[in-house]
C-alpha cells in the first residue's frame, strides 16, 4: 500500500504529537514526584547555573561550586541559568524544554531516515524513537542527557547535507562548534 502525501503528513504530525505528549506527561509526572532528587548530577548543573547568575559566565570563584560542577562544560548550565533568570527558582521550564528537545530528536531521526533511505524508513525510525526509553527517561532531570543525543543527531543530519553539497561552507564551522558542545 502506497502512502499518499496527506496521510504521510498526518503520520508525521501524529508521531510528533504522540512523542511530545509522552515526554511532557512523563516529565511533569516524575518531576512532581521527585523534583531534582533523582540524580545528584542535577545539583551540579544547578550549582553551576546559580554561580553563572551571581558571578557571571566565567565564574572565577571555584570554591563556590557544589561537588564536581566545576568539571562540566558551561553550555547547558548557561541554559539553566537563563531559565532561572526568566522563570525564577523553578525547574519545570527545564522539563518542558527537555520535552521539546527530545521531540525534536524524533523529527531529526525522521529527516535522517528520509534523506539516507526513503520516507517510509524515516517514519519507521521516528516512530521507534517516539517510544525509545532513553529519549524519555531524562526529560524530568536537569541534565544534558537530552541535549547530547539531540546535538549528535543534528550533526549527523548536517554531515549528510554537506556530503550532498560537495563544497565547504559555514556549516563546517558550525559542526565543529557543535562537536565541542557535546563534551
Amino acid at each position: 500500500m502506497k502512502l499518499n502525501k496527506l496521510s504521510h503528513k498526518q503520520l508525521i504530525v501524529a508521531i510528533i504529537l504522540i512523542a511530545f505528549i509522552i515526554r511532557l506527561g512523563f516529565g511533569i509526572f516524575i518531576f512532581q514526584q521527585t523534583g531534582t532528587l533523582g540524580y545528584c548530577d542535577d545539583w551540579d548543573y544547578i550549582s553551576y547555573a546559580r554561580n553563572i547568575i551571581t558571578q557571571g559566565i566565567f565564574v572565577p570563584d571555584l570554591s563556590s561550586f557544589q561537588s564536581n560542577s566545576h568539571l562540566i562544560g558551561p553550555g547547558y548550565p548557561m541554559i539553566v541559568a537563563l531559565s532561572l533568570i526568566i522563570f525564577g527558582d523553578t525547574y519545570l521550564p527545564i522539563v518542558i524544554l527537555n520535552a521539546i528537545i527530545s521531540t525534536l530528536i524524533c523529527i531529526l531521526i525522521y529527516l535522517i531516515g528520509k534523506q539516507v533511505f526513503n520516507s517510509r524508513v524515516g517514519l519507521l525510525a521516528s516512530s521507534w524513537s517516539t517510544f525509545y526509553v532513553l529519549f524519555i527517561r531524562y526529560v524530568p532531570r536537569v541534565l544534558k542527557e537530552i541535549w547530547v543525543p539531540f546535538l549528535f543527531v543534528l550533526i549527523i543530519l548536517m554531515f549528510i547535507n554537506i556530503s550532498k553539497q560537495k563544497r565547504i561552507s559555514y556549516v563546517n564551522f558550525i559542526m565543529s562548534l557543535l562537536f565541542s558542545l557535546l563534551i
